[in-house]
């Protein structure tokens, strides 16, 4: 079965058995019920669990990673961080959460002293990270604030507004990012001195705003869709045209946050940082881009499982 299909009758049967226990049947029989669709949810993640493992299992010296981020690190079912740890056997400790800004990430004193327990719990087991991944920004320009770039549909501008877009994303976000790799560079000084432990940081591919959201509907608090509300708002029409519009003024928006994340590297203090550049990976095609997109905001599992080969390849090969 795959990927796809298992979570889908994962969810399916946790919906099942949602509906089955509220309806008006004895104790008894809806107490056996959840048993059998308990066995059968069970079953499918055992299967799916090894499918996606394989062979691959964490030894005692697998290197640890420390991660901090939005849905990319915390995606149900499958992530980035899922795959480095069960494909590529790193230990992972990660505070990432669906949902999360950067700017929380950066500026929350609870999220800061959560992080900071990472690498208190790491050194007290002995151990020193490899490296120290960050993902943020997607969710800073999705949602109702994506309305904020646009200009409307009828207005004669070109879609974005570009003093909007580099107010927003050459300024504060890039100077929330430098925040948070400031602040995660002075807690890896902190407990692991005389050590320089690189930071891995990644841009985003180049999403089509159709209005698909997570599988899981109302399953999960943060379900989507995240940019075609935007759009609607804006007076686009749900037609190819004005679709194809909305996708490239995505790919603009997008392309020039890679852009203002790629140059943080070359910044003064920052030569320790790794930037990640993923948009080869994904295609925003119109007649082929769901081969790599599992809705507006997430790549497929096999879209996750190629970006994680490229965190690999930044923190087994880190250029200077």
């Amino acid at each position: 079965m795959s990927t796809s299909r298992v979570c889908s009758t994962i969810v399916l049967a946790f919906a099942f058995a949602g509906q089955l226990l509220g309806q008006e049947t004895s104790l008894a029989d809806r107490l056996r019920a959840a048993r059998e669709i308990a066995v059968n949810i069970a079953n499918a993640a055992a299967d799916e669990a090894d499918r996606f493992a394989g062979d691959h299992h964490l030894r005692e010296d697998s290197p640890v990673l420390i991660a901090q981020g939005d849905s990319w690190f915390a995606y149900p079912f499958y992530n980035v961080l899922k795959f480095l740890e069960w494909r590529h056997e790193y230990r992972i400790e990660s505070t990432a959460h669906n949902g999360e800004w950067l700017e929380t990430m950066a500026y929350d004193t609870d999220q800061m002293i959560d992080l900071a327990l990472l690498f208190k719990r790491i050194k007290g087991q002995g151990k020193t990270p490899k490296a120290i991944l960050l993902s943020g920004g997607g969710n800073d320009i999705a949602g109702p604030q994506l309305t904020a770039f646009l200009h409307h549909r009828n207005s004669g501008d070109a879609p974005l507004d570009g003093v909007i877009v580099e107010e927003m994303l050459a300024n504060r976000l890039r100077g929330d990012m430098e925040f948070l790799i400031t602040a995660a560079t002075k807690l890896s000084q902190k407990y692991f001195p005389g050590r320089v432990i690189p930071i891995v940081i990644h841009g985003y591919g180049y999403p089509v705003p159709d209005g698909r959201g997570y599988v899981g509907g109302g399953m999960w608090y943060w379900r989507g869709p995240w940019l075609r509300p935007a759009f609607d708002t804006k007076g686009y029409q749900h037609t190819v045209s004005d679709l194809a519009i909305a996708t490239k003024a995505m790919h603009d928006l997008i392309k020039r946050y890679n852009e203002v994340l790629g140059q943080i590297p070359k910044d003064p203090g920052m030569e320790h940082v790794r930037y990640v550049n993923v948009t080869d990976l994904f295609s925003d095609d119109l007649s082929k881009y769901k081969d790599d997109w599992g809705n507006e905001l997430h790549p497929t599992a096999d879209g996750f499982k190629r970006v994680a080969e490229r965190f690999v390849a930044a923190i087994e090969n880190p250029v200077p």
